[in-house]
């Protein structure tokens, strides 16, 4: 079974760490259970569990786009409840 027909808890039910092919950005990613050590291998870029619960009902254009920054700044999303405090300081300035 392909990982994309797969829900996200099947996904982690044998293995913590998880590398596969993402037709939509034809590269190698990586998912990841929250707490799971990750050794990444070149340019990698890694989704933790709650980036994909976050991710899993976004168009493919928002996912490229948000992996493209991902992999640019080597960084992970923001978690939905500190988007709050961003907010804020969005506004004011």
């Amino acid at each position: 079974m392909s990982v994309k027909d797969q829900t996200i808890a099947e996904i982690f039910a044998k293995q913590p760490v998880v590398r596969c092919h993402s037709s939509l950005l034809g590269e190698i990613v990586v998912f990841a259970t929250d707490d799971a050590q990750v050794t990444q291998e070149g340019d990698e870029v890694v989704y933790r569990e709650w980036e994909l619960h976050q991710l899993a009902n976004v168009t493919p254009e928002v996912r490229k786009a948000v992996h493209k920054v991902k992999k640019m700044f080597d960084g992970e999303l923001v978690p939905e409840e500190e988007t709050i405090v961003w907010q804020g300081y969005k506004r004011g300035f």
